[in-house]
């Protein structure tokens, strides 16, 4: 949780909240309602925040380790296959309806 991760990364700077909050330029209200989840920041606060302690944005909102979930197991089912690239088909009032066969990728 967004919360809990910020929390642990500004305990692990050594920061308080009105650290954090003084060099953002918010309140410090603002910092303890993002620490206790009432509320979140904006995405150029998260960026911000990164900035500030350290970290990257992606490690405070959970999404570090994200590639490392999608095993290789998860990938070998699935399989290329070659998809027909096709032209134009004309229809209409007077028109014939002509596919043009492009190969395939």
């Amino acid at each position: 949780m967004f919360a809990e991760r910020l929390k642990m990364a500004r305990k692990a700077k050594k920061y308080s909240q009105a650290e954090v909050s003084r060099l953002l330029g918010v309140t410090q209200q603002a910092v303890g309602k993002w620490e206790t989840g009432r509320s979140t920041p904006d995405p150029q606060t998260v960026a911000r925040l990164a900035e500030i302690l350290d970290t990257t944005a992606d490690a405070l909102l959970g999404l570090h380790n994200a590639a490392a979930t999608i095993s290789q197991d998860v990938m070998a089912r699935y399989e290329q296959c070659l998809v027909p690239v096709v032209g134009t088909v004309r229809a209409g009032y007077g028109a014939l309806a002509f596919e043009e066969d492009y190969g395939k990728e």
